[in-house]
């Protein structure tokens, strides 16, 4: 199993395409690690691990590995699950910090890909479903325009007005099937043609839907993810910090 998924690379000057050495002098995660009799705690960073120099290699992706090329793992874990599972100490004082700091580390990014598949038929829910993940106050949706085509056609286009935040407001006026629901749960009752929502012919059990998160400094897109969690069926922005009138 060690051989199987906890050996790195080749890398380095054995293969100077693989990922972690691609345009850089040499691997990024410091393979081949140096032979060690005895495991230390590193200057503040991992441990630097027991390695043996026994002389023994394995064949792994045709080149002879020992030791240095090992992945941190722990024995247990991989039995367990017989799959890459890489595992080390963390005795840092600063464990804490990196622990409390990662949860506040700002909202998620999407990654955006443009195709010229014009007749493309297959329908990928999974990049249908990266526009109901923005998050955006009045007037201050993401539009996409070609840098040479002037502000007013861009605002005379059609749909350039609508997100898929909107297009949930229009649902709720449409449909009353669909005000008893959140917004991170439509993906689960409805699929997004479009800037539109369209209800699914039979629920869906594996679209989990979700908001992109915001922090407090944020200030009114914050209260708005806030709302949005907890108010189901509003039909416009002033709707939805509506209250009993």
């Amino acid at each position: 199993m060690v051989i199987k998924h906890m050996m790195h690379g080749p890398c380095g000057a054995l293969n100077k395409l693989c990922p972690c050495t691609k345009n850089r002098p040499s691997c990024k995660n410091n393979y081949p690690r140096p032979f060690n009799e005895t495991t230390i705690q590193g200057k503040d960073s991992y441990p630097i691990y027991r390695r043996c120099n026994d002389g023994r290699t394995e064949t792994v992706r045709n080149c002879e590995l020992d030791n240095r090329w090992v992945v941190p793992y722990n024995p247990y874990l991989l039995r367990m699950f017989n799959c890459h599972i890489n595992v080390e100490i963390c005795a840092s004082i600063k464990a804490i910090k990196y622990l409390f700091k990662y949860i506040y580390k700002g909202h998620d990014r999407a990654s955006v890909s443009v195709t010229d598949k014009v007749d493309e038929v297959e329908i990928d829910e999974i990049k249908q479903y990266r526009d109901a993940r923005w998050l955006h106050l009045p007037n201050k949706h993401m539009v996409s325009y070609h840098s040479m085509e002037t502000i007013q056609n861009v605002i005379d286009r059609e749909g350039t007005s609508r997100s898929m935040l909107t297009a949930c407001f229009e649902a709720n006026i449409t449909y009353p099937k669909a005000r008893g629901i959140l917004y991170r749960e439509f993906p689960e009752h409805w699929q997004s043609q479009g800037k539109f929502w369209q209800q699914r012919k039979r629920a869906s059990v594996f679209q989990v839907g979700r908001i992109v998160s915001t922090h407090p400094a944020e200030g009114e897109r914050y209260y708005l993810r806030v709302l949005l969690n907890h108010v189901t069926g509003a039909t416009s922005f002033e709707d939805l910090r509506t209250v009993n009138g």
